[in-house]
């Protein structure tokens, strides 16, 4: 069916956000649902603060276990009412220690940044996100399917399996839950591979009904599994059918968009650890502890580490800076934008179509696409990002040399 979202019912929100805090709409050439929650605290689409990708990860983590983080201090950092750096990377720096062996799973593409930061704040945590590549080389777990998506197969690499097989407590992350099914493809797959009782679902939005309830009950009965779920705004979605004009506007507007062909040499820092791996017949480089493949809790304190060594080598002087990252490794270049400038912005360039118009507070007004190995991805506000930023720096583990603004310097991590 055709829809369009009518309005957004908020049912619960102890930490009193708005929803302007959290998202902004826009449409998708997509027949099936043309409207698209641009989550403005992933980094996916949109610019955000690395911090606040740390905080979100923070909260999320203080759903399951309570009383550790002050969720008020930063909940008031993520709606801008608090701009006191002490009292924030104090609370950043806190950490829960649960006595229990945690495993977490953030759903790519825009809970993979969220998804680390939750694991980043849970001492001893095991961290994976799915990944939307086949890597042939690399050891296959699982995959599942998220069906109203543009690319609808997570795909889960885990090097270490026993971390999976031994974890008592499972904490899924996303950053909005609608209907559920995919969350119900993940737990039924998961549970093939663990014999933990206990799965947290943990997001920024729930958009869930009844069904989705039901649904949960019936396969943690069946699996003899406590399934809950936590979420920092809990909302109903209403939809209405579109109209036959609608849609043809919508299709009418997918090819105003922009093209990137040309390239730009590519700085070398190489401070972390690579691996080679194969996907379409096509061999490149990928950060080993990306979260791809698996990554422990030390070695996350050891990647923020190196994120402020390759900020010092950057040595950025400029004050307006915008650090871009590729694919699924978006928390380590998020930490390194915040080394390089405490007020730098975040995002990642995306494979998600958005539909670009010049309107008053449409938060897409240019779409422009380039190529990556015969793949199609999406900048989003090039020209916008050129007029603001004094510098970009495009994160990249690969070498993908892309020159994505003027401004752009591509540095290989």
């Amino acid at each position: 069916m055709n829809e369009l979202l009518k309005y957004i019912k908020i049912k619960n929100n102890e930490l009193k956000f708005k929803l302007s805090d959290i998202i902004q709409i826009a449409a998708t050439p997509k027949k099936e649902r043309v409207f698209y929650l641009l989550n403005k605290l992933v980094g996916n689409h949109l610019e955000v603060k690395p911090n606040k990708i740390k905080a979100v990860g923070h909260i999320l983590a203080s759903l399951v276990y309570k009383g550790k983080i002050d969720t008020n201090i930063l909940s008031e950092y993520i709606k801008e009412n608090l701009n006191n750096d002490d009292v924030i990377e104090k609370e950043l720096s806190k950490y829960i220690e649960p006595q229990e062996k945690v495993f977490v799973l953030g759903l790519a593409k825009s809970a993979t940044a969220i998804g680390m930061a939750t694991a980043e704040a849970i001492k001893d945590s095991y961290y994976l996100s799915t990944v939307r590549e086949t890597p042939m080389n690399m050891k296959y777990l699982f995959d599942f399917e998220e069906n109203h998506t543009l690319l609808t197969t997570h795909r889960c690499y885990l090097k270490e399996v026993s971390e999976l097989e031994e974890a008592n407590h499972i904490i899924i992350v996303e950053d909005e839950i609608t209907t559920g099914n995919t969350i119900i493809n993940l737990i039924d797959k998961i549970s093939q591979f663990s014999n933990a009782k206990k799965i947290s679902i943990v997001t920024i939005l729930n958009f869930s009904n009844k069904h989705f309830t039901k649904k949960l009950m019936k396969i943690g009965d069946k699996l003899n599994i406590q399934i809950k779920v936590h979420e920092i705004l809990k909302g109903k979605l209403r939809y209405e059918k579109l109209n036959k004009k609608t849609v043809e506007l919508a299709e009418n507007n997918i090819n105003n968009i922009d093209v990137i062909k040309e390239t730009t040499s590519i700085k070398n820092i190489n401070k972390y650890n690579k691996i080679i791996i194969k996907t379409n017949n096509i061999e490149h480089e990928m950060m080993e502890k990306s979260g791809c493949f698996g990554v422990s809790f030390n070695e996350i304190q050891e990647i923020e580490v190196k994120a402020k060594e390759i900020a010092e080598i950057i040595n950025s002087n400029h004050k307006k800076v915008l650090v871009i990252s590729y694919g699924e490794n978006m928390y380590v270049p998020s930490r390194i934008a915040y080394y390089i400038n405490k007020n730098a912005d975040f995002k990642c360039i995306t494979r998600n179509r958005i539909l670009a118009k010049n309107k008053q507070y449409y938060p897409i007004e240019q779409c422009t696409a380039f190529n990556i190995d015969g793949i199609e991805y999406y900048l989003y506000n090039k020209n916008k990002i050129e007029k603001e930023y004094e510098k970009v720096y495009f994160i990249v583990d690969r070498d993908i040399n892309v020159k994505l603004t003027n401004n752009t310097e591509i540095i290989k991590i």
